[in-house]
């Protein structure tokens, strides 16, 4: 029995659910999450996880707005220091960053789409990689918002990406920092 595929239909469902959700939310509709989730009750949790996060973050959206992000020297989320922009894409930017208080250098990922969807991909982004611990998965150390924006800190793995390093003809490292 292949659950992984299983998994991906329930949360490609959950998704659609959500996304049905939210754009009556904003049309000003009441919505009944457990009505929503009549035909498929075992999705309530993730639909119920996927809408909270993404109207929270929709009731703050807009204050740096698309296309937004830091410059070295501007002012971060409190308790990290913006050190350089790794990479840029089409979901957010990822920077080289300190986190203060614990004196570590961390990737940290900003989403830049204000769409609610791509707000929706994010979080459903932070929760697989948080939920995977694998020596080639980086760590979740944080995730967060800040002037509208989500962010997530994580392990800062040095080396290049991967998509750089398979390009080569190189393989990922077995361990995280090439240790």
């Amino acid at each position: 029995m292949d659950t992984t595929n299983d998994d991906a239909i329930d949360d490609s469902r959950a998704f659609e659910i959500a996304e049905h959700i939210l754009d009556r939310l904003r049309a000003g509709d009441p919505v009944d999450l457990s009505s929503e989730c009549r035909d498929c009750p075992d999705l309530l949790p993730r639909v119920r996880s996927l809408v909270e996060a993404a109207a929270e973050l929709d009731g703050l959206r807009g204050k740096l707005g698309t296309g937004a992000s830091w410059k070295v020297g501007d002012a971060p989320p409190t308790g990290y220091e913006i050190l350089r922009e790794i990479a840029r894409g089409g979901m957010g930017v990822v920077y080289e960053a300190r986190q203060v208080q614990l004196n570590r250098v961390v990737a940290f990922k900003m989403m830049l789409d204000t769409d609610p969807k791509g707000r929706l991909r994010f979080q459903a982004e932070a929760e697989a990689i948080a939920a995977v611990r694998h020596p080639n998965v980086v760590q979740v150390f944080e995730s967060g918002q800040h002037e509208g924006q989500p962010y997530l800190a994580m392990e800062f793995c040095t080396g290049g990406t991967l998509a750089a390093k398979l390009a080569d003809g190189g393989k990922p490292p077995l361990v995280p920092n090439g240790a």
